[in-house]
């Protein structure tokens, strides 16, 4: 069976669930669109299904931006998500 690696405990100050998927920050347009143009949400708990970047410091950088726009944010890598260069 599939578990997760670690519970998600979202804050008493969570009031929303949101969720964006298909981020693809390897474009530089998305990823300006996460760190300069995507409204924060404290009361929020923000889903990211995956499909963030095939580069894991772009993921590292995405997921970083997220936790300090949202509440929570509960992330589970997408196939572009695994697609990592060899050494990362």
């Amino acid at each position: 069976p599939l578990r997760c690696r670690r519970p998600v405990r979202a804050p008493p100050s969570v009031r929303r669930v949101l969720v964006v998927s298909d981020l693809h920050t390897d474009h530089p347009a998305n990823l300006r669109w996460v760190e300069e143009e995507l409204e924060s949400d404290h009361e929020a708990l923000l889903i990211v299904p995956g499909d963030v970047s095939h580069r894991i410091d772009l993921i590292r950088r995405t997921l970083a931006s997220l936790r300090d726009k949202f509440g929570a944010v509960a992330y589970c890598p997408g196939n572009h998500d695994l697609w990592l260069e060899e050494g990362e």
